[in-house]
């Protein structure tokens, strides 16, 4: 016969399952609506003509393929962008980024997930 600690540690094993899965599934999503760099829709390049900025270094796509996730422990996630001008996409630099910030904000809620953004040097 099952005891109550049975039943609970296999209920807090099916719940760590399911926030890992939701996890995973918020990842696809941060994937799938990030932005693919078209620097003509950056705030910095609005009224620009001839040559548009870049920061030292850009890539084409980096942002999209620099999210990451970490199991911390339980049901404690790290979800990170190491982009490093991941932090000016999330304040609107491009209009490309519409909804990624609301979307991590409704995870932030719904499944106590920290987000992390490295702030630009300099």
């Amino acid at each position: 016969m099952a005891s109550i600690e049975d039943d609970v540690k296999s209920i807090e094993s099916q719940m760590e399952l399911d926030v890992a899965k939701a996890v995973a599934h918020l990842h696809s999503e941060l994937v799938r609506v990030a932005p693919v760099g078209n620097p003509s829709l950056w705030k910095v390049n609005q009224g620009r003509t001839g040559k548009l900025y870049y920061p030292k270094g850009y890539v084409g796509g980096f942002f999209k393929a620099s999210w990451k996730f970490t199991h911390i422990e339980g049901m404690n996630w790290t979800i990170f962008n190491n982009a490093e001008y991941a932090s000016l996409l999330w304040r609107g630099h491009s209009t490309q980024w519409v909804g990624g910030d609301a979307l991590l904000a409704k995870a932030n809620a719904d499944l106590n997930v920290s987000f992390a953004m490295i702030e630009p040097k300099g």
